[in-house]
């Protein structure tokens, strides 16, 4: 999705949305297998936030009855038993509801005639997921919109460029285009989006190589694809909190699984239990407030401290956490000062 903004999730959920009605979200995912869908919910708390929707459901927890549950994968679409999956929902869910990202600054309203709504049937998929002439796809990637009537002629949207990256008008979000990196070097499918707000921030997708450092986190990774998201566990912001949580999630599958010829699903879909790629490298602390050590404790899939607490280095701009030695997805962050 990352190397897609105009047609992601995002874009897509965003146009339903109409003025002084509430809108929530009742199914999405991103489905099981996906080598990539450790990107979905964190992008998608923090731009549900940023259109000040009122709640996504993901769909879905599970299928079974619990007296059936097993610690595996058993379809497309069950949260239940992916690691990946429920991690990033507690990160996300922390943020989304805590009112982390701020909402837009700026409404962008359309209106539709009755004949432009029998006509957009005919459009073609060039100019979908919206479905509206002139309307710009990065347009929710920068403001929030609503549809404010469907008895009237639309009128005119704003004229924006093809740049990157696209920056909401919050300036907390910002998602860098596959074609051109954050230093105009062409680096074809390797999108990412950043996420930097006081309480929370946030590296999602092609993270190698992209050297992008937010204002107290900087990142450096193995993993080809992850994601990283910090928030504070207190109500002080990062800078300052004496806790925090570090959910580091790259891909998730199946003991012995096998795709099938396509990489479409899965002609086997394995054993359990279902296991995790760790994200291998260091997480920066930058610009907090002084302090006497740092220290992550990992954590098994019951929040539970498992095994040894990981001592940060110290480093020229900060606590670097080294990640990726124990096989877990998030850590507990504590900052002695």
């Amino acid at each position: 999705m990352v190397n897609d903004p105009l047609n992601s999730t995002v874009v897509q959920l965003s146009r339903s949305a109409v003025a002084g009605k509430p809108y929530t979200v009742s199914e999405t995912n991103h489905p099981f297998p996906n080598e990539y869908a450790c990107e979905g919910i964190g992008i998608l708390a923090a731009y549900s936030a940023f259109h000040d929707w009122d709640g996504i459901f993901l769909y879905t927890f599970e299928h079974k009855d619990p007296k059936e549950w097993t610690p595996r994968m058993p379809r497309h679409f069950e949260i239940r038993p992916d690691p990946v999956k429920m991690t990033n929902i507690a990160v996300s869910a922390l943020m989304f509801l805590r009112g982390d990202i701020r909402p837009a600054l700026e409404t962008i309203s359309r209106s539709y005639s009755t004949e432009q709504l029998r006509e957009s049937i005919r459009l073609p998929s060039s100019e979908r997921t919206y479905f509206t002439p002139g309307f710009h796809l990065s347009l929710p990637l920068r403001h929030t919109t609503r549809i404010a009537g469907f008895d009237e002629q639309s009128g005119q949207y704003p004229k924006v460029a093809a740049d990157s990256p696209i920056v909401s008008d919050t300036g907390e979000l910002c998602w860098y285009r596959s074609e051109q990196s954050h230093k105009g070097r062409l680096t074809a499918g390797k999108g990412f989006v950043t996420i930097e707000t006081a309480k929370s921030q946030a590296l999602i997708g092609f993270v190698k190589g992209n050297n992008k450092a937010l204002k107290n986190i900087s990142v450096t990774v193995e993993n080809e694809f992850c994601s990283i998201i910090v928030t504070s566990l207190s109500t002080e912001p990062i800078a300052c909190s004496p806790s925090l949580l570090l959910v580091a999630t790259a891909r998730s599958a199946n003991q012995d699984m096998t795709w099938n010829d396509d990489r479409t699903s899965l002609s086997d879909w394995g054993s359990e239990p279902t296991v995790i790629e760790p994200v291998s490298g260091g997480v920066t602390l930058r610009n907090i407030r002084p302090a006497e050590y740092v220290e992550a404790v990992p954590l098994n899939g019951a929040g539970k401290r498992m095994g040894r607490s990981i001592r940060a280095r110290v480093v020229a701009d900060g606590f670097e956490i080294p990640i990726g030695q124990t096989a877990t997805l998030w850590y507990l962050v504590r900052i002695q000062r």
